[in-house]
């Protein structure tokens, strides 16, 4: 069992050691996501002002409201929306922050998703949490000035497995619906119904569909599948996450130039991986650290314990 399990171990300490982010530059992450929260704020006060005909909850969170909820419970999150980002900002009891704004997104978002309509924002919704766990407060913070503090790589291993995992949902439920066959193309379908019945038409839907070829909409299609699936195999190797990541806001641009969707702000999901020096980003690249050095003297120490 120890032989078993020794190898596990060692990569995942190889896989924290890779992810362990600079301090500082951490801390300036922080500030940057909070100030973003300030100057472009996730706005909830609209909700108020939707007749409660249109309540249609689907399955979650958003079934406590019970109908449209009213407007000085809107007004009260749209100002805690703007308190705890400031209170992120700053980096007092960075935690306690970084939990009072997850639990402002998601009863927002509850309360935007009362509708049946629902975003892909959860990552960027749960970021904090993690972050915080990874000590995003270290640095440039008022919580350093009274002790000193470390980042840790082990939550970022659990976050790459987060995203592994939303994008591996989004691409298995693309394969069962047939975007894998080559009578069936996904990703025209949806441009096709976005430009016809979407008032917020992507600015090159129109001109995609005029020039369309099915072998490049195919093409499309395993292309999308690919970016969101491989993920689950590239999260054993800091260099194929990393390089995962960095293709990724190709396959957002597309998305946004024809289906007019943001996904700007994932630009926070994905940063945390490179808050090191570049030069370091694709140290041991190898898709297995080193094993063969553990000696069987290393061995026996672990099966004999302190």
């Amino acid at each position: 069992m120890t032989r078993l399990l020794l190898p596990v171990s060692r990569h995942l300490a190889w896989l924290s050691m890779s992810y362990t982010p600079n301090a500082t530059a951490f801390g300036v992450f922080r500030i940057l996501f909070a100030f973003s929260l300030l100057v472009k704020p996730i706005h909830y006060n609209w909700v108020a002002n939707v007749p409660d005909e249109f309540y249609n909850a689907g399955p979650g969170l958003q079934l406590i409201y019970g109908g449209v909820p009213s407007e000085w419970y809107v007004e009260a999150l749209q100002s805690l929306h703007f308190l705890t980002a400031a209170w992120l900002l700053i980096g007092w009891r960075t935690a306690a922050a970084s939990i009072s704004v997850v639990a402002v997104h998601i009863l927002g978002n509850a309360a935007v998703y009362s509708f049946s309509k629902v975003d892909h924002s959860i990552l960027y919704d749960l970021l904090p949490l993690f972050m915080a766990a990874a000590g995003w407060g270290a640095k440039v913070s008022i919580d350093s000035r009274n002790r000193s503090r470390a980042t840790s790589g082990y939550p970022l291993v659990l976050w790459s497995i987060v995203i592994a995992f939303a994008f591996a949902t989004a691409a298995a439920a693309k394969f069962i619906s047939g975007w894998w066959s080559p009578a069936h193309f996904g990703a025209w379908s949806y441009v096709a119904e976005g430009y016809l019945w979407s008032d917020q038409k992507g600015v090159l839907a129109g001109f995609a569909l005029d020039h369309s070829n099915p072998l490049l909409w195919k093409l499309l299609d395993w292309a999308t599948l690919f970016a969101e699936g491989w993920l689950f195999i590239a999260i054993l190797s800091p260099a194929l996450l990393r390089i995962g990541l960095l293709l990724l806001p190709i396959f957002h641009l597309s998305v946004f130039l024809t289906l007019n969707i943001n996904f700007a702000p994932y630009v926070f999901v994905y940063a945390p991986f490179f808050l090191i020096p570049p030069s370091l980003w694709w140290a041991r690249s190898a898709f297995w650290p080193d094993y063969r050095a553990l000696s069987e003297s290393e061995i026996s120490v672990q099966k004999a314990g302190p």
